[in-house]
């Protein structure tokens, strides 16, 4: 089995960076840098983080204590962008991303290993396999314009990446400033696992000051790219953040039935610092330290949900550009 798990992952991940490469994405419209004649550059970005979340317990909907949960992150997420001309480009990313859980057994509440179902054992890890393509336009120097379609896979060990399909698309409406800031609304589209929804968000970077940005925090790994992030750069090759963002996520673990997929959602809140060196025009190193809050469990097997009480969590990203 481990045999086999090492090659599916190595199939996945080749496959996912010859679709990388020869499609050339850029990481997100906002960030895209321009050359001196206006059209975005050609650039690959490679991130590589890792997140600890500390214990949180989990309470039932009569406040029971059922188990303590501790999970550790990492993931790795590779993007690349190409221009075809002044207003147009495209681009490609995937990201692969694992999640390792430790559950522990609490005396007051029930047994760690069957509280969501007699059938269904918790899970100890969970892989998430994703991947997207984006055409960017910019009918004028004012506006620009993304279209991004996505497809994921995410399981627990308990499941399959056959029964964890999901996919959407993101569209965007972005208008430029002067001074560079950038202020856009935005339209998600997610068939998941259970459910498909569409959830509205905003898209902003601009500039208060020469040394404060408010901006999504677009950097993966321990954010998300959800939320708003105020930042202070002390100098061209350190600045330090401070913001919050909502997470999701949702995963199967069991075999669907019918129309029915046995997944997970996990939904919380994070409030975070970030403090980051660029080491040079290649390299830079993220440092986070934040704060899960008013997080909620839900399972579709038997419609349960769990509350997640807060709990500390640290990572660190290292972003190689080329």
């Amino acid at each position: 089995m481990a045999n086999i798990e090492r090659h599916r992952l190595t199939k996945v991940l080749c496959t996912s960076i010859v679709l990388s490469v020869s499609t050339f994405m850029s990481t997100n419209l906002l960030g895209a840098q321009n050359s001196d004649d206006g059209k975005p550059e050609t650039g690959f970005k490679l991130n590589l983080s890792g997140i600890h979340q500390g214990d949180s317990e989990l309470d039932d909907s009569g406040s029971n204590r059922v188990a303590e949960l501790q999970k550790n992150t990492w993931a790795l997420d590779l993007s690349a962008r190409m221009p075809i001309n002044r207003q147009w480009s495209i681009g490609s990313s995937i990201k692969y991303e694992n999640q390792e859980f430790d559950w522990t057994r609490l005396s007051s509440g029930l047994v760690a290993t069957n509280f969501f179902d007699n059938d269904i054992a918790p899970w100890q890890s969970v892989k998430q396999y994703s991947a997207s393509v984006s055409l960017n336009y910019r009918p004028s120097d004012r506006w620009m314009l993304l279209l991004s379609p996505q497809i994921k896979y995410a399981y627990a060990d308990t499941s399959r990446a056959s029964d964890a399909q999901s996919y959407g698309a993101v569209f965007s409406a972005m208008r430029r400033f002067s001074a560079g800031n950038v202020l856009g609304l935005g339209l998600i589209y997610l068939n998941d696992l259970n459910e498909a929804k569409t959830v509205p968000y905003l898209a902003v970077r601009w500039q208060l000051s020469d040394n404060w940005l408010l901006s999504n925090p677009f950097k993966p790994g321990f954010s998300g790219p959800a939320g708003l992030e105020l930042s202070y750069r002390f100098s061209p090759s350190l600045d330090v953040g401070f913001g919050a963002s909502a997470r999701r996520e949702r995963f199967a673990v069991g075999a669907a039935t019918g129309d029915n997929e046995q997944s997970i959602e996990i939904q919380e809140w994070l409030g975070f610092t970030r403090i980051s060196w660029q080491v040079d025009p290649m390299v830079e190193v993220s440092a986070y330290g934040g704060y899960f809050f008013n997080g909620e469990m839900e399972s579709s097997i038997n419609d349960s949900r769990y509350d997640l009480a807060g709990q500390l969590a640290t990572g660190i990203n290292v972003s190689l550009s080329f």
